[in-house]
């Protein structure tokens, strides 16, 4: 009991981090999250925290409502599709130690791509592509953003913030009829969902609460933090 009550508790803390980190810079809910819950209970990936995603970015889309241009995720979203479908198959290939390593191989193609000083254009031909990437990163491992936040790194944060919780909105709820339909979310991913949920909202609250954090110290902790958990994850499967 103590033990079910202590992960728990580490589960609502990763949860309300992850949520934090997103609704402050645009993404990394599951980018924090997602290796530490596997790690819990691999329940939680990928139905629970895409469905507690949908909520996060459901709120920071009414909080960024002005800086809103969903017409140029037009192309984003239509390349999410087959990339949705991907990540269904790969699901129903592979096994649990496959997908850690896949988690965590997301995770950590994140942080290099990151520090990369190669800048994208967000055009609509890089946006479809960032779509399916972000399609199949998403639907398989939960971890979708940064394919798309890449692209678009050039843009205000503001509007980053704005428009990605846009595209995740549309994103999660595409990625989470597939997982319906694939039967890899059900009561269980459900009542998983649950305990989420309460715990992101506060870290949805807090933000709203917090000026701004130095971008120059943040992003260098941001990505230790996911490095770490990342490898953590890959070499629990090894």
């Amino acid at each position: 009991m103590d033990s079910d009550i202590s992960a728990q508790l580490l589960a609502s803390l990763v949860m309300f981090a992850g949520a934090f980190v997103q609704c402050s810079i645009g993404f990394g809910l599951a980018v924090v999250a997602a290796p530490i819950l596997f790690l819990i209970d691999p329940g939680y990936v990928p139905g629970p925290i895409i469905a507690t995603a949908l909520l996060i970015s459901l709120l920071n889309s009414l909080r960024f409502r002005s800086q809103l241009s969903l017409g140029r995720f037009v192309a984003a979203i239509v390349g999410r599709v087959p990339g949705c479908f991907l990540g269904i198959w790969v699901l129903t290939l592979i096994s649990r130690d496959t997908l850690s390593i896949l988690l965590g191989g997301s995770v950590l193609f994140a942080v290099v791509v990151s520090m990369t000083r190669f800048e994208f254009q967000a055009n609509r031909t890089n946006l479809f592509w960032a779509g399916v990437a972000s399609g199949f990163m998403g639907t398989s491992s939960s971890i979708g953003g940064p394919p798309v936040a890449l692209v678009m790194q050039n843009d205000s944060a503001a509007s980053i913030r704005a428009n990605l919780s846009a595209y995740f909105v549309v994103s999660c709820l595409m990625s989470l009829a597939l997982l319906g339909w694939a039967g890899l979310f059900g009561a269980d991913e459900g009542r998983l969902t649950l305990t989420l949920l309460v715990p992101a909202a506060l870290g949805f609250a807090v933000s709203t609460r917090i000026p701004a954090l130095d971008q120059r110290l943040f992003k260098p902790v941001l990505l230790g933090l996911c490095t770490l958990s990342g490898s953590v994850v890959i070499l629990s499967a090894i």
